[in-house]
């Protein structure tokens, strides 16, 4: 007895057409939808999905589900219970027997003391029989229908570049061009008295060095 699980991680920029294909997959093969859910990051968006379908099916299904997008991930295992089955099994007829047992010592109890000591063994037998077929009914459930969960995921969208306004961006340049004139024409005029008053005492000094030459 094997319990087959898959796991399919899909990248397509059609969430809702995939999941409709999935969900019309697993009910094509006699199988059912488990959960899904939906969610966003940002402008991305991605879905989850899990079906159960019939394990002679599981391959087919699978196989038909990566062509469902861009696969980015995908994982299948199998679990042998087997000898946990057996086991459950085992316990859950040793159990049955002795519930038989309790009901034909129950049948013969003379006193209320017995009765009532019969009837909680009974109790608590009854309680770890149903335990163990809850367990044995889940691992048979789990055998049958093998278990496929997919994650469909949005292409990532493209880098653009934040938007721009021009003319916003030509007026801060006018602007920007302005200011450097500006800050020239005050470096020009600032220069202009020290120009006024080196100019001649440069004048005099090279002819001073000029006399003292010759």
């Amino acid at each position: 007895i094997v319990i087959y699980n898959a796991y399919i991680s899909l990248e397509t920029g059609d969430i809702e057409g995939r999941l409709a294909k999935i969900r019309q997959i697993a009910e094509q093969y006699g199988g059912y939808v488990a959960g899904s859910s939906r969610s966003s990051y940002g402008t991305q968006a991605s879905a989850e999905i899990s079906i159960r379908v019939p394990k002679e099916r599981f391959h087919t299904v699978v196989q038909e589900i990566e062509t469902y997008g861009k696969v980015l991930d995908e994982r299948t295992t199998s679990e042998d219970i087997t000898q946990q089955y057996i086991d459950l099994k085992a316990r859950l007829v040793n159990l049955q027997k002795q519930e038989e047992r309790l009901h034909e010592l129950l049948k013969i109890a003379t006193t209320v003391d017995e009765i009532l000591r019969v009837e909680n063994e009974l109790t608590r037998i009854r309680g770890e029989i149903d335990s163990l077929q809850g367990q044995i009914n889940y691992l048979e459930g789990n055998a049958e229908m093998s278990l496929v969960s997919v994650t469909l995921t949005e292409p990532a969208p493209p880098f653009t570049p934040p938007g721009m306004n021009w003319g916003e961006t030509f007026e801060m340049a006018i602007i920007g061009l302005f200011t450097i004139l500006r800050g020239m024409i005050i470096l020009v005029v600032s220069l202009v008295p020290l120009l006024i008053i080196g100019a001649p005492v440069y004048y005099v000094y090279k002819r001073r060095k000029a006399r003292q030459t010759k």
